[in-house]
């Protein structure tokens, strides 16, 4: 599970730096259910 600073530290990993775009429901659906790398760079 993914929340708050591991959640942002993944989709920086994923996408490699600042290139991303927020979405609160998948902050959420991550932390309550788990995320994959492929539902992480869907943000890239």
């Amino acid at each position: 599970q993914l929340c708050g600073r591991g959640f942002i530290r993944a989709i920086i990993f994923a996408c490699g730096g600042s290139r991303w775009a927020t979405s609160p429901a998948m902050s959420i659906k991550c932390c309550i259910y788990g995320c994959t790398k492929k539902d992480i760079s869907v943000l890239c």
